[in-house]
């Protein structure tokens, strides 16, 4: 039995902004495609609060990175098995950002005769978080490549890049 994972409500919100379901009023996000898949990318636009109100926002942003797949295509995880092309992601930062905490969920184990493999279908979210390394770190382009095998009868290598800007970022107070 295949179960669903469950997001936080900002999660699903970054990821229902990133694919255009819902206004951009509370995210930042772009998308890109190729033939057989589209990858989207956002933050939110404001920093949460932390615990106690009297205490300052955070430098960092929820974001969530989603792949979205044609129907009867897969991708395989970034350790894909005995078989198949590992997703790999490189990020490119304005000074002064970085990406941590990022959170591939568990693929989907398949064995085919001898060979197992581990894959996505569908539409798989990762998320992540955005941080700012300084307090007034510069605003800027953020580039995202990501390196990955879509594959239905055969794979088919592709590589798709995401750019989006943080000048519209900004913490909670």
């Amino acid at each position: 039995m295949r179960t669903t994972p469950y997001w936080p409500p900002r999660c699903r919100l970054v990821l229902a902004i990133a694919c255009g379901f819902v206004p951009a009023t509370e995210a930042i996000g772009q998308r890109a495609s190729s033939a057989h898949l589209t990858i989207c990318v956002a933050a939110a636009s404001r920093s949460p609060r932390t615990a106690s109100s009297s205490t300052p926002a955070t430098n960092e942003w929820p974001g969530a990175l989603t792949f979205v797949m044609k129907p009867g295509w897969h991708i395989y995880g970034i350790e894909p098995g005995t078989t198949g092309l590992p997703t790999r992601t490189s990020w490119k930062h304005a000074d002064g950002w970085s990406v941590r905490s990022v959170r591939w969920p568990v693929p989907v184990r398949r064995v085919r005769g001898r060979d197992t493999t581990f894959e996505y279908e569908g539409t798989v979210v990762v998320p992540f978080t955005l941080r700012a390394l300084r307090s007034r770190s510069s605003r800027g382009l953020h580039a995202l490549t990501v390196s990955v095998g879509v594959c239905k009868d055969i794979c088919i290598p592709e590589t798709v890049t995401v750019q989006f800007q943080t000048s519209a970022l900004r913490s909670s107070r």
